[in-house]
């Protein structure tokens, strides 16, 4: 599906998944900047195995679920299907 706001040709999957994953802590940028992708979405989009070509992303973090809707009805008049990304601190026992 492309967009042409932001000239992206978002990537769909053929099954829903779920996975865990960890942010890690970028020493050199002094930022939390780098999310691993886990080998499930590198198999659900082979294309990003492509080393010339770009990727990039749009993320909405809304802060209600009202607006949240507002978000995925737009999305889902262009027929593209979000991926979500729910952010959280990891509890040490």
């Amino acid at each position: 599906m492309k967009n042409e706001e932001n000239n992206l040709s978002y990537l769909q999957p053929k099954d829903t998944i779920q996975i865990n994953g960890k942010l890690s802590y970028k020493e050199s940028l002094g930022s939390w900047n780098v999310i691993q992708l886990q080998k499930e979405i590198i198999d659900l989009f082979p294309q990003l195995r492509e080393k010339r070509s770009s990727f990039g992303y749009n993320m909405y973090y809304s802060r209600s679920f009202k607006e949240s809707r507002k978000i995925m009805d737009e999305l889902e008049k262009k027929e593209i299907i979000p991926i979500f990304l729910l952010l959280g601190k990891i509890n040490k026992n």
